[in-house]
């Protein structure tokens, strides 16, 4: 990513009304993507459009039905791609005495 944080935004569906469960927030705005690269995360698909013709109107993106935006995502969360081989990966617990710290301190036992 660069340091335009408003270009590196990804802009989630919320113009469906009334909220629907899996379709709002947990895609990716369809206005905003449709004809576009990151096409693949909207939440509805366009109808009459083949694959090949989604990607062609998205400018031939080198990386086929995942876009730069979805590509970004998805090295976030730690999967591997050409670019990035070796993705941050979190531990949210080193040890195992973190972990009884932790309930210890909750619980007070």
């Amino acid at each position: 990513g660069s340091t335009n944080f408003v270009s590196d935004a990804v802009i989630l569906e919320t113009a469906i009304n009334p909220f629907v469960q899996g379709s709002s927030v947990s895609h990716m705005d369809f206005a905003t993507y449709l004809n576009t690269s990151d096409f693949l995360m909207m939440y509805k698909a366009v109808v009459g459009k083949t694959i090949e013709e989604l990607i062609k109107d998205g400018g031939n993106y080198p990386g086929g039905v995942i876009g730069p935006k979805l590509k970004l995502m998805l090295e976030t969360i730690g999967y591997t791609t050409e670019d990035n081989p070796n993705p941050y990966k979190p531990k949210p617990f080193k040890e195992e005495k973190a972990i009884s710290s932790a309930i210890n301190r909750r619980f007070s036992f």
